[in-house]
């Protein structure tokens, strides 16, 4: 994964977008939209991934992921809050993705559902031990 011109890691206000770089992933985010869903009555996280969904050319695809978390507020909407463009799906990516959540989220009796993927579940566990984890039904 090549580094990301400096004009698409930020917004047209210069607020940091691009919120971590590293080899092998990409961490998008804005703290004001985590605020926000913090004010709005934050209940609920959900995260999944689109796997092998990392084009490099037309016609090529990098083995990867976009992984993606959402917060669900008291009012039932939904908001797209954590990007993520990972070519690994192990527990220390996703350590590191709820890591920086868990930074920014400080209520640990938060509901999460994922999918049924064994590292996320463990990051989840120790980035949130007392969040209630649910795995999403769409994927049975």
């Amino acid at each position: 994964m090549d580094d990301v011109p400096q004009d698409l890691r930020e917004l047209p206000d210069g607020e940091l977008f691009l919120q971590l770089q590293l080899p092998d992933l990409h961490v998008y985010y804005l703290s004001e939209v985590v605020e926000m869903a913090k004010q709005n009555g934050l209940c609920a996280l959900i995260g999944d991934g689109v796997h092998k969904l990392n084009p490099i050319l037309p016609g090529a695809m990098e083995k990867g992921q976009l992984y993606t978390i959402h917060a669900v507020c008291n009012n039932g909407f939904e908001v797209p809050l954590l990007f993520a463009i990972t070519r690994r799906k192990d527990y220390e990516t996703y350590k590191v993705i709820f890591g920086r959540l868990r930074e920014l989220i400080s209520d640990e009796n938060i509901r999460i559902v994922l999918d049924f993927e064994k590292a996320a579940i463990r990051a989840v566990r120790e980035k949130f031990p007392n969040a209630q984890l649910q795995g999403c039904a769409f994927h049975l």
